[in-house]
């Protein structure tokens, strides 16, 4: 066993995490999410090829363009639960795998936004519905033992409403 492995949490131990930031979630407003002991409180997330800001008006960059942005009005609870799941799931993923992984999760992100809008004031309903796909995570992992690499090349594309699409250029279907 490498020193790596003895790091992983089990797929059970993930699961009782995810529980447990899920009973947070609908206990707790939002100002009041609390980040872990030594983090100081951000608004958002920037890692991972995902940026999550409750800036509307930002353009990206030359830097940023082909990064998935989830611009909400929920910025900071949903960057507190990015940093919980990135905690949850320390050790499963890395350099090969963390675009899909959290890719995943900024989908879930847009996804919710764009079947409830205006976005409402409640913030519980886009965090449960993010946790959700990091419980499909575990799945994966309970499956196959690891987290899957992401696409080797991946083609970024915008349509004409300004959704942001990632096409695995060896298969041609979207991806994460």
């Amino acid at each position: 066993m490498t020193f790596m492995n003895r790091m992983l949490k089990s797929p059970a131990e993930i699961k009782r995490i995810l529980e447990h930031i899920r009973r947070e979630i609908l206990a707790t407003a939002a100002t009041d999410l609390k980040d872990l002991p030594g983090e100081k409180p951000r608004n958002g997330w920037r890692g991972a090829d995902v940026i999550v800001t409750d800036d509307f008006e930002c353009q990206p960059g030359w830097m940023d363009g082909h990064k998935l942005w989830v611009r909400t009005r929920h910025a900071r609870p949903l960057g507190w639960l990015f940093r919980r799941v990135r905690d949850a799931f320390y050790g499963w993923y890395d350099f090969r795998n963390k675009h899909s992984f959290f890719g995943s999760l900024g989908r879930a992100a847009l996804d919710h936004l764009a079947n409830h809008q205006p976005e409402p004031e409640e913030h519980r309903p886009l965090l449960l519905h993010v946790l959700v796909q990091a419980g499909f995570w575990v799945d994966i992992i309970e499956q196959n033992g690891f987290l899957p690499d992401d696409a080797p090349i991946v083609v970024h594309l915008t349509d004409p409403e300004g959704r942001q699409f990632r096409i695995d250029a060896a298969t041609g279907k979207e991806t994460i």
